[in-house]
């Protein structure tokens, strides 16, 4: 292959049949300017674009992507393999046989050689040439942002410095949602003085595999994600070509930017290498610190440098992907401090470019040869809101269009930081020589001896070019022929100066080891060897070993595997926040004598114990020549009170026991150590009990002792299952609890399965009579057992005068029980059902009285114990009760209401409400029509003459219903007659069902239930009965949607906090309002959690309105044009600043509007200006302010609010002449 490139080389050579461009003028420029010298200019304008799935990746405010506007062509192999010719040539400088290359297989790219005014530098280009046929207009009717021509193949843009002296790559892999990173990227290239610079020619969402939803793992285009690519070609070559220049390994930067407004809390630049250990140049583990880190400083950006900014701490600015070590800032006069490590960008794990450049390499080394970083699209020390993303890319208020020729002025100003950084520090990484020979590791120690292995320990030293530390190893003393070196190339963290450990393993039994150890450098510098160890391996090996508690004695336990030349053993112990004693020894204990017999068994008990304290032990062993060898293994226990079951027959002469206790080491489940299995052998004569499990491996388990895991007997119970068999048929036997449990542990009950009796064991013995000799099967139940009762119904329930109750339940024990009462119970009000019910009952239906009312209600049953306590239950299910006639009442005036009652009958308007009364529904086009009638079912604006009452018996709704909600505003009508707090409502679409305040989170619905009381639309904290509301739903996002009424259910309610709110309200004929405010979790923009729509239209005659506007157009995150409540994000502290809205206040007529401002939730120190129709009252504090102004027309009457942070005196308070009364 190599040949035949060559002669395809000598021949094109010697054709020279094309020639190269050549262009002076600024680089700059020509990437993301305008220049008359360059074929063509601003070529990130020109890279192809495409959309797979809207809205998944954001793109640049300015550059709109357009489907079509250029291709992406996805090469085969054997278009690859030539671009392989063609770069093959470009790196050897063959920059005419190149061209003839790309002419020969017709990819419509030139060679360019550019000479650089920006620099004096002159680069090679591999640059695509134009198709001017693709046109894009950026969506917009000007045309200084159109876009003329772009790519056929679009694989990119490629460049070579061979002037320079370092091996830096930088590549650029997502030119277009990461919008800012061709800039930053070439300024990299640029200051860093690169060698070779990549940036792709396509949009990643150009080409995709079309299977499923879109992801951007699924892109064809992207090079970071398909190796099968022409930019994966011209990388691997470029790093190939800089490891065959320099003999080393590239330093490859690969730039990114981030999603402005979806990466909350994240510093604005997130730096990784790609793995949790980074080192050179993000983070020096040396004492220099000569990183990118600390060559910043701690306030990294000071307040008001670019714009608005608020200060930028280098904890705002950076972050980096680290977990492994610590990373300090020291470069200031204060203590160091933890480097952010809040990352989530921290790079696609299978990114292709870091694949090829970490190929082989130890990610412990001291050099990260890839690094990856992102940015900010909008820095955080910036309010996240369009406005100021938009003034951060040169929008221009005034002409309505972004400077084109100041799109990164602010990028540049801002990212320069770290760039400037990386430059300072990055010439001194690449060299990678501190001059200075490594230090010797200090103490260097064994630690942890086992039987196999040795664990070593040293300090750390501190080293610029760290290379790898050395162990040198023999079973003898070391000279320079007999010893085994470990270094990097058997442990790769053996390459970081932080390593500090190292375990030796597969030694053998009680033998003697030699070590040594010193570190090397990346320019062949050793420090001196450290003093030699000599360490013995232990003489034994143990497993299994377990420390048990018992009843005041503790059982420890292992297994000696091996043993050679092992004396025997020694015992330790402690108590909490104590040090180890040793209690026994093989000098003094026979049993702790070592053997030569493998697999020796170890069994020693403690009987120096008391019980319910924890004890910890350890174990060591001593070899021939006397070294102890401590195991690193503890073990701890707790003594406890043990307890046995006796099962005897009625002379005492046939016995059999079990032993039951808690224990904190223990479980409910199968514990080897603490549960024993019961070995089944049965004499001529017997009885035999058993603790029974019958899932418990290898099958069922019949057990002597069953431990089960602590608890309180005074608080809760647990239960052992007990069987018992005998062939003394017909004889009585006894079942009893060993007498030691009568101090003070509970109850204890026996349970009989047979005849379902509970016995108190702690008072009397049970017996029984054995009929033959199968099992027969008793519950001990240790304890607070006692009645307890579970209701089997759980739906809420409204009922009627008339209607039956049933109510169900379950009880555990009614062996225990005397008898029950029963009563429907709310907070002001007890009704009692039943008393007296028989103990073996578990339902009770009951005949509802037909003249009572009551809400909210819970089924509570007492259970009256046998030993004379009362247990009451209450049911989690609530219940209402309405009389069988009702009144519904009504105000004069205007008011919202819903008929309750679901007949066949007609409610004529005129004789319910009066014959002058109106009663109005509505229509679509925000029209009202007259309704004669009043029916169940509608929502109903009610105008009625006089106040009144109507008062009917009939059925009414009870059960779970659902109103279909339209788009728009809903007038839903409340048909129970029981409240409802509107955030208990669930609403439900084609697919699921939510609560209320989810679907406020999903912008289903708006976050307010409207209702109309006293002359006034407000927010609804509670929705009476037969009262309408009402509810919008949003258009964008409605599905067959309903909204759910369940009676009495209560949801999770998430109510959003502010900082401060003020209202303004207006009285005229009617009243209006409109509250703003401010808070931490609420932003400039929209929040449906936060703002509130203006209510709908009213049918009211000469009524007022007030709303802040809103143009959905200008913002398209706002869903309503017209709000009645907005809050901002919080002023800032200690930074004067302001917030300002803008509101309208529409009247009919031009009677006098009383204005109403509350600002009694105004913090201290802040002020509030406020205007209108010409009139405005300034520097207004906390209080409650009522003022009358006669409106200067009818129609639209503009106002605003401001709210300032900073302090006015009460001689500042100022207010201009208007027409207005003062109301004391």
């Amino acid at each position: 292959m190599k040949k035949l490139f060559f002669f395809i080389i000598f021949i094109l050579v010697w054709i020279n049949a094309a020639s190269i461009i050549v262009e002076t003028a600024s680089f700059t420029d020509f990437l993301y300017g305008n220049s008359e010298e360059c074929e063509y200019d601003n070529w990130i304008s020109h890279v192809v674009e495409g959309i797979a799935d809207e809205g998944y990746n954001l793109y640049s405010p300015w550059d709109v992507q357009s489907e079509g506007f250029g291709t992406f062509i996805l090469p085969d192999e054997s278009m690859l393999e030539q671009w392989q010719y063609v770069i093959d040539a470009f790196l050897a400088g063959n920059y005419f046989a190149t061209q003839n290359i790309l002419d020969l297989y017709d990819f419509p790219y030139h060679v360019v050689e550019f000479n650089d005014t920006d620099t004096g530098n002159t680069y090679y280009l591999l640059r695509e040439v134009l198709n001017f046929e693709y046109y894009d207009r950026n969506g917009t009717i000007n045309t200084y942002d159109d876009e003329f021509g772009s790519f056929d193949f679009g694989w990119g843009l490629f460049i070579h410095n061979p002037q320079s002296t370092n091996p830096v790559i930088l590549t650029v892999p997502h030119p277009n949602d990461d919008f800012i990173s061709s800039v930053i990227g070439y300024k990299c290239f640029k200051d860093w003085n690169a060698k070779f610079l990549l940036i792709s020619g396509a949009g990643r969402e150009v080409l995709w595999t079309n299977q499923g939803n879109y992801s951007n793992s699924k892109s064809l285009c992207d090079p970071s994600r398909n190796d099968d690519v022409v930019f994966n070609v011209v990388y691997k070559s470029f790093c190939n070509n800089i490891r065959e220049i320099f003999d080393r390994r590239e330093f490859s930067a690969q730039i990114h930017s981030y999603d402005w407004n979806r990466h909350d809390d994240h510093p604005d630049n997130q730096i990784s290498a790609m793995h949790t250990c980074p080192n050179l140049p993000i983070r020096d583990l040396s004492d220099l610190h000569l990183d990118m880190i600390n060559a910043s400083d701690h306030v990294v950006i000071p307040q008001n440098t670019i714009g608005p900014n608020t200060e930028v701490l280098l904890n705002d600015y950076y972050s980096v992907y680290y977990s492994i070590y610590d990373f300090l800032f020291y470069n200031w006069e204060g203590n160091p401090y933890p480097v952010n490590d809040n990352v989530d960008l921290p790079g696609y794990s299978g990114n292709k470019q870091k694949l090829y450049t970490y190929s082989y390499w130890n990610s412990y080394d001291v050099f990260d040869p890839f690094f990856h970083l992102e940015m900010d699209e909008l820095p955080g020390c910036y309010e996240e809101s369009e406005e100021n993303y938009h003034w951060f890319y040169g929008f221009d208020l005034e002409t309505n269009m972004f400077q084109m020729d100041m799109l990164f002025d602010k990028t540049l100003s801002y990212y320069s930081y770290w760039v400037d950084a990386m430059t300072e520090i990055l010439p001194a990484t690449l060299e990678l020589d501190d001059g200075i020979t490594p230090l010797i590791p200090q103490n260097f120690a064994a630690i942890e001896i086992d039987h196999d292995s040795i664990d070593l320990i040293w300090d750390t030293i501190s080293s610029y070019d760290f290379h790898t530390y050395e162990i040198f190893f023999a079973n003898e003393p070391i000279n320079p022929n007999n010893y085994t070196i470990i270094d990097r190339n058997d442990v790769l963290t053996f390459a970081s100066p932080l390593k500090n450990s190292h375990r030796i393993n597969y030694l053998d039994l009680n033998s003697n080891y030699f070590f040594q150890i010193r570190a090397v450098d990346k320019n062949g510098n050793y420090s001196p060897l450290s003093v030699e160890l000599e360490v013995f391996t232990s003489p034994a090996q143990i497993t299994d070993l377990v420390a048990i508690g018992l009843d005041s004695v503790a059982n420890i336990k292992w297994t000696a595997v091996q043993q050679s030349g092992n004396m025997g053993f020694n015992i330790y112990r402690k108590l909490p926040e104590e040090e180890f004693i040793q209690i026994d020894s093989w000098t003094t204990n026979p049993e702790l004598a070592g053997t030569q017999n493998p697999y020796e068994e170890y069994s020693y008990f403690d009987a120096d114990v008391e019980n319910g304290l924890i004890y910890t032990y350890q174990i060591s062993s001593v070899n021939e020549d006397g070294e102890e060898f401590l195991y690193y293994q503890l073990r701890s226990c707790s003594p406890n009170d043990y307890f046995q079951i006796y099962v005897f027959n009625s002379t005492s002469t046939i016995i059999d026991s079990v032993t039951f206790s808690k224990n904190q080491f223990a479980t409910d489940y199968q514990d080897a150590d603490y549960d024993l299995e019961k070995i089944i052998v049965l004499p001529e004569e017997y009885i035999f009990s058993a603790f029974y499990e019958e899932y418990w491996m290898p099958n069922d388990m019949y057990l002597q002792q069953q431990v089960h895991g602590e608890f309180s007997p005074f608080e809760n119970y647990k239960v052992w299952d007990l069987k018992v068999k005998s062939n003394q048929l017909n004889e009585q036997i006894k079942i009893s609890v060993s007498p030691e449990f009568m101090n003070d542990n509970g109850n204890l009950f026996l349970k009989d399965l047979l005849t379902d009796q509970i016995i108190d064991m702690t008072i009397e013995n049970h017996s029984f009579f054995a009929e033959d000799t199968t099992y027969y099967n008793f519950e001990l139940y240790w304890g607070d057992l006692h009645p307890y009762i579970s209701f089997t119904n759980f739906q809420n329930q409204l009922l009627q005068g008339g209607d039956e109750l049933l109510i169900e339940w379950n009880s555990n024990v009614y062996q225990l029980i005397d008898y029950f009462d029963i009563s429907l119970q709310n907070d002001e009000t007890s009704i009692m059902i039943a008393d007296y019910v028989d103990r073996l009952e578990e339902q009770y239906i009951w005949i509802t009285p037909e003249n009572i009312e009551i809400h909210n209600a819970q089924i509570v049953i007492g259970v009256h114990s046998i030993d004379g306590t009362i247990y009451e239950f209450d049911s989690t299910n609530l219940y209402g009760i309405l009389p069988l006639e009702y009144t519904i009442d009504f105000t004069e005036g205007w008011q919202l209401i819903a008929n309750p009652w679901i007949s066949d009958e007609s409610f004529l308007t005129s004789e319910i409400f009066g014959a002058n009364s109106e009663l109005l529904f509505p229509v679509p086009f925000n029209n009202f029509e007259t309704s004669e009638e009043f029916e169940f079912g509608t929502g109903y604006w009610l105008n009625a003459e006089l106040e009144g009452s109507f008062t009917h018996s009939d059925s009414i709704l009870k059960e779970i219903t659902y109103f279909a909600l339209e788009p728009g505003w809903n007038l839903v009508p409340n048909s129970y007659l029981c409240s409802y707090d509107p955030r208990d409502l669930k609403i439900k679409n084609s697919v699921y069902t939510y609560h209320f305040d989810y679907a406020v989170e999903q912008e289903l619905i708006a976050n307010v239930a409207y209702v109309y009381r006293d002359g006034e639309f407000i927010k609804a904290d509670i929705i009476y009965p037969y009262e309408s509301f009402y509810l919008f739903v949003n258009e964008e996002n409605f599905d067959n949607m309903e909204c759910r009424f369940s009676p009495y259910y209560s949801g999770f309610h998430y109510l959003p906090d502010v900082d401060w709110e003020i209202k303004i309200s207006a009285i005229q004929t009617d009243g209006d309002e409109i509250v703003v405010g401010c808070s931490d979790n609420a932003t400039d923009s929209f929040d449906n959690v936060y703002d509130l729509p203006e209510p709908p239209i009213k049918p009211i005659e000469n009524g007022i309105k007030m709303y802040l506007p809103k143009d959905p157009q200008l913002d398209s995150l706002f869903i309503y044009s017209e709000l009645n409540r907005e809050i901002m994000s919080s002023l800032e502290t200690g930074i004067p600043e302001f917030k300002q809205w803008n509101f309208v206040l529409e009247t009919q007529i031009l009677n006098a509007v009383t204005l109403e401002f509350d600002l009694l939730d105004l913090p201290e120190g802040y002020h509030a200006n406020i205007q209108i129709d010409g009139n405005s009252w300034n520097q207004l504090t906390s209080g409650n302010y009522i003022y009358s102004i006669i409106p200067s027309q009818t129609g639209v009457i503009s106002g605003s609010v401001t709210v300032n942070n900073n302090v006015a005196s009460s001689d500042e308070i100022v207010s201009t002449a208007y027409n207005f009364i003062n109301f004391p």
